[in-house]
């Protein structure tokens, strides 16, 4: 279904991540429901994959270019505990301390948000992730004014193995119906079975 197309698009919001509880071969089971992370301030998605170009015929004859999928860089001002525990591999003592190990497991996950555009909303799902590094922890001095510091997170949005998808993203006025219940479940695509 064609729909309006955007000028431009900003913004980022309704962040949620969806910890990828099983993984068994190229099947994998998201958890029923995400972890919400407030306080998105930006996420970039660079792609990953280089392309050749093949010439004959004195000319450039065909160009081939490898999907990898991306790297993400996301900043957000919220870390949810459940965040820690249940991607980054943080174990909470009986104190209640999160405790940090160089043994650490993380866990993948699936992740999705919206951004705005001027004419379409756009809710977008990146169907296999993992974190790049440990998000950066970094604290100033309060002065004369309060200046919160975001955590940066690295991860990498890669295709998933059983089918080889990346992201999935979903305009407004396309299906207003999926649109409106993108974040109840990971999004998995649906397509018409040609008749035989």
């Amino acid at each position: 279904m064609e729909g309006k197309n955007n000028k431009y698009e900003y913004g980022i919001e309704n962040v949620h991540i969806w910890p990828i509880e099983n993984e068994n071969g190229q099947d994998i089971e998201y958890a029923k429901t995400p972890i919400r992370v407030l306080g998105a301030v930006t996420m970039k998605l660079s792609p990953i994959g280089d392309s050749s170009t093949i010439y004959a015929d004195n000319s450039a004859y065909v160009t081939i270019s490898a999907n990898g999928g991306y790297e993400g860089e996301w900043e957000s001002y919220q870390l949810p505990e459940e965040m820690e525990t249940k991607i980054l591999g943080i174990i909470k003592d009986n104190n209640g301390a999160l405790i940090e190990s160089s043994e650490a497991k993380q866990k993948n996950f699936g992740i999705s948000f919206q951004f705005i555009g001027d004419q379409n909303n756009a809710r977008v799902f990146g169907f296999y992730c993992s974190m790049s590094q440990r998000p950066s922890d970094e604290k100033t001095t309060k002065g004369e004014s309060v200046e919160p510091t975001a955590n940066v997170f690295t991860f990498k949005m890669m295709p998933r193995l059983k089918d080889k998808l990346v992201k999935a993203k979903l305009y407004e006025d396309r299906n207003p119906e999926a649109y409106a219940k993108f974040f109840d479940a990971p999004y998995e695509p649906v397509f018409t079975t040609p008749e035989a």
